[in-house]
């Protein structure tokens, strides 16, 4: 999959737009949108190659929370210190999801405060 397509389907997520929607009219992401179903501020975005560079970028300035997952290679690893140094990606982590491992607790505390700050926004609405 290609960076443009992952950037294509967040879109689609943000605005709220079904895969069969998407399928019989592809332009309707251009669509301008009063009410986002699941704005950027509340995705989670993990990705581990080049072509989630634009997403992590997409979704971090959004507000939202991006992971790194290191590959094995070293030109991929510098790449990923980059992607850190220059803030597109809260955290860099090896791939293990584990209840013991970082990236598996960051995960789910990223996931617990998104959950407990939707429910406020919502109570004080």
């Amino acid at each position: 999959m290609t960076f443009t397509e992952k950037t294509r389907y967040l879109y689609e997520i943000d605005k709220g737009i079904r895969v069969t929607d998407s399928r019989r009219k592809p332009h309707s992401v251009n669509n301008k949108v009063e009410v986002r179903r699941v704005p950027f501020e509340h995705m989670i975005y993990i990705g581990d190659g080049l072509t989630d560079i634009p997403c992590f970028s997409l979704v971090r300035n959004g507000g939202g929370r991006t992971f790194g997952v290191l590959a094995r290679s070293k030109s991929a690893k510098q790449t990923f210190q980059d992607l850190l140094q220059e803030r597109r990606v809260d955290s860099l982590h090896s791939p293990d999801y584990g209840s013991d491992a970082d990236l598996g607790t960051l995960i789910r505390a990223a996931v617990s405060t998104l959950g407990a700050s939707i429910d406020l926004d919502q109570e004080q609405a």
